[in-house]
């Protein structure tokens, strides 16, 4: 009750560090040099954020940009809270600027206020809440604010390098109850070189869908030459394209006498959930793929990915279609492409099963990528996340979130991954709750003020039951 009322103090406070916390654009860019790896943006992002903490009277530590920590408690073990503060970019037609961090009817707008900074301001408030209220320690909490979780996690493996390893801790970065399993993650780039089309019919001058691998596209936009006396009946096949489809918009501009340009919009999401998005990029790939293609290699990498990705998302047509009962099916995500005319490039997000292999998902994709011709670039691989139920760490988490919302705290399993990959004896905890809809890597992503108050006291009790 103590840590409860010490947090609804702290209310307004919460609530205005999520705000400005949402403000920097801490997107990914090319190093800004020492102390800025990822660019400025995140790097400002990560200053600020520790200096609000030091402010509360916590240690801090900047890792070189990397990532950093916030520190409380005494003893030999390290209970860790692992949150990050890039963000994805905004893409789509928002309601409000994505980083604004815009209150409208009860909830706080922005890129990021799910996917992680919220859960980020959350855990420093819940710590703040430990210290406020003299709660005796056995161990150490360190929050670990990671700068690099939506791409290649270079900021963990620069800190886990420099620092303790924690001996248990959780992420806040997926959803409740508790997450005793992730799905194995691998990434793909495939490529092929171009040169110019042989003979008659449409050809792709150029293809561009996708900023990131993890992401689902919500727009694709292609530009075909046909002939001219064709022209008019190929835009006609575009523009029917999404009739019957749902949530699928196409437009289509004339240029010049033989030229056309398709655009086509779907729905973002995160490549874990490819069930609650459409994909534009495959969309577009489907669409391309029913016309008369001119003969080429252009056409041939179309078609590659109409005949083996198309609209399956679980991997079948590609032959990798895997599942399991602890974690279901596997998921695949054509996340990016580049086509131009000198050749083509594609990036492809695996799930796969926590009780399957890396080389059975790695193995038929680069068979059918040799056999048609593409090179296979980039094979990245994270391997599962596999918990038990009856572990010590779900056990005290499971006693936390039944005493903080009285629902059933039942462990699921997940195709994100998240930080909890990174140490020893890690899950994934929060912050979506169950029924919620899932707004990591969509427009319009927001959390409601009511929601954030809810985590900040669940992360101060499982600190608390953690480390004491």
């Amino acid at each position: 009750m103590e840590l409860r009322n010490v947090i609804a103090k702290d209310r307004d406070a919460i609530i205005s560090s999520l705000v400005n916390l949402v403000r920097f654009r801490s997107l990914k860019a090319s190093s800004d040099g020492p102390g800025a790896p990822f660019g400025r943006g995140i790097a400002d992002a990560l200053e600020h954020t520790l200096a609000l903490a030091k402010s509360m009277g916590f240690q801090t530590r900047n890792v070189d940009g990397y990532a950093g920590h916030v520190e409380y408690g005494a003893g030999k073990d390290i209970v860790a809270v692992l949150v990050h503060l890039d963000v994805v970019p905004a893409g789509g037609e928002w309601t409000f600027a994505p980083f604004d961090g815009v209150i409208s009817d009860g909830k706080i707008y922005g890129r990021g206020t799910e996917d992680n900074k919220g859960p980020a301001i959350a855990s420093l408030y819940a710590l703040k809440a430990l210290k406020d209220t003299g709660i005796k320690l056995s161990k150490r909490i360190r929050i670990i604010f990671g700068c690099d979780e939506e791409s290649g996690w270079d900021c963990m493996k620069h800190y886990l390098a420099a620092e303790e390893l924690p001996s248990c801790g959780f992420a806040p970065d997926a959803m409740f109850p508790i997450i005793g399993s992730e799905k194995g993650i691998a990434h793909f780039d495939l490529s092929r070189k171009f040169g110019p089309p042989q003979g008659g019919g449409v050809w792709v001058k150029e293809l561009r869908s996708g900023d990131r691998t993890n992401v689902i596209p919500a727009t694709a936009v292609a530009t075909v030459v046909v002939l001219p006396e064709k022209r008019a009946a190929v835009a006609e096949v575009a523009r029917r394209f999404a009739q019957g489809k749902e949530k699928i918009n196409v437009d289509v501009v004339e240029h010049g006498l033989d030229t056309l340009e398709i655009m086509l919009h779907g729905v973002a999401g995160h490549a874990s959930l490819p069930h609650l998005a459409v994909n534009a990029l495959t969309h577009m790939i489907v669409l391309l793929s029913s016309l008369d293609l001119a003969p080429g290699a252009s056409s041939d990498f179309i078609r590659f990915f109409a005949e083996n990705v198309g609209y399956d998302y679980h991997g079948t047509l590609m032959g990798v279609g895997l599942a399991d009962e602890v974690s279901g099916k596997l998921t695949l995500n054509l996340g990016v492409m580049d086509l131009n005319e000198k050749g083509a490039t594609a990036q492809i997000d695996i799930r796969y099963p926590v009780t399957c292999k890396f080389e059975s998902v790695r193995g038929p994709i680069a068979e059918r990528a040799a056999a048609a011709g593409l090179a296979l670039d980039r094979a990245d691989d994270k391997e599962p996340l596999y918990v038990p139920s009856d572990h010590e760490l779900i056990q005290k988490l499971a006693k936390v979130y039944n005493a903080e919302t009285g629902l059933k705290p039942e462990v699921i399993s997940i195709g994100g991954g998240t930080y909890a990959r990174a140490i020893p004896n890690a899950v994934a905890f929060g912050p979506v709750f169950p029924g919620q809809v899932e707004l990591a890597h969509q427009k319009d992503e927001y959390m409601t003020i009511e929601d954030l108050m809810m985590l900040t006291r669940i992360y101060a009790h499982a600190m608390a039951e953690l480390a004491v």
